[in-house]
């Protein structure tokens, strides 16, 4: 259990940090991008295009790309995938899908450092909440995929052992809930079963029994003196 715990809290921690990479990239960073296509570089709240004299030219910082846009050659903005721009607009799963791990990093440090940790309830909760977790995750890969396809960078990449770890994590976390549970149960049946057995001490045993065998000699006594000795009449008949 401790173990396991500890693995998860380390586990959740990578995933946060391959998590912050997307955010960090272009325009927010330069030297990061979700993906490259022909000069192009894309990032989670917008996209920059390489000049001639090879400086990097970005848009200004949103989630979601701009049909209008074009850059400093005048084209339009065309997707790596060639899907339509507004899909972009669902880059917004990868802040809800951070915000969502780390508050699953939160509860995981507290079942750690905490008595909630052997709490059925509190590792319920933890349990379930990595349920969409995992799912925001794999949303945030899917999304990279379909905008990008084969031209998604690292940082992009970064989604798919995001989403094995939260697995991972999702997975201890049940069996911890379980074996949690499962030991709460045996010590409430283990309780209830001493309860039920009542226990006295063995001078009161030693003294009933003296008490009993007194009261049955007394009765045998009284017994005794209640049989009568049997009375013989003689009657002669004189002729």
């Amino acid at each position: 259990m401790v173990c396991m715990i500890h693995i998860v809290v380390f586990l959740l921690t990578i995933t946060t940090v391959f998590e912050i990479f997307p955010l960090i990239t272009v325009p927010v960073t330069k030297h990061l991008s979700l993906s490259s296509f022909k000069n192009h570089y894309y990032g989670l709240f917008g996209w920059c295009v390489r000049a001639p004299n090879q400086e990097l030219m970005c848009t200004r910082k949103k989630i979601g790309y701009v049909s209008t846009d074009v850059d400093s050659s005048g084209h339009v903005l065309a997707l790596p995938s060639n899907s339509k721009v507004i899909v972009s607009n669902l880059l917004v799963v990868h802040p809800i899908s951070l915000a969502f791990t780390g508050t699953l990093l939160v509860l995981s440090v507290v079942i750690m450092v905490t008595p909630l940790g052997d709490s059925p309830e509190m590792l319920l909760f933890t349990a379930l909440f990595s349920l969409p977790t995992f799912m925001l995750c794999l949303l945030c890969f899917l999304v990279d995929i379909l905008l990008f396809i084969s031209k998604l960078d690292w940082p992009g990449w970064l989604m798919l052992a995001a989403i094995i770890s939260v697995a991972l994590c999702c997975s201890m976390l049940w069996i911890m809930r379980r074996v949690v549970s499962v030991k709460k149960y045996e010590s409430q049946q283990s309780i209830s079963h001493v309860r039920s057995i009542e226990q006295y001490p063995i001078a009161d045993v030693h003294q009933s029994k003296q008490d009993s065998n007194s009261s049955e000699y007394e009765d045998m006594q009284m017994h005794t003196e209640d049989l009568l000795a049997p009375e013989v009449t003689y009657r002669g008949f004189i002729d």
